[in-house]
């Protein structure tokens, strides 16, 4: 893959895992989380020593940070359901 095709599929990745992170199942986002993180890698090696570099490195950080956020608290609220349908039955409701 070129580079301008690795930051389309990268951003579209990240998009995805913020815009959609609780409607995509456990393994999904995990798939799509490790995926963004080895596209991220694969672009830092093509910008390195480049003028732009930090430019590009900080724009990625930025974007794996928001879509490790919505997976993270997708996870999260998983969980809380989880606890809360074992509370509730555990109540005898």
């Amino acid at each position: 893959m070129n580079e301008e095709s690795l930051w389309t599929r990268f951003n579209d990745l990240a998009q995805e895992l913020i815009l959609c992170s609780f409607s995509l199942r456990l393994e999904e986002r995990k798939d799509k989380l490790l995926e963004l993180h080895l596209i991220g890698a694969r672009l830092e090696q093509l910008v390195l020593n480049r003028q732009d570099e930090y430019q590009a490195v900080c724009r990625m950080e930025g974007l794996v940070y928001r879509a490790s956020s919505a997976v993270s608290a997708a996870e999260q609220c998983e969980n809380i359901r989880e606890k809360g349908g074992r509370l509730y039955s555990y109540m005898g409701y």
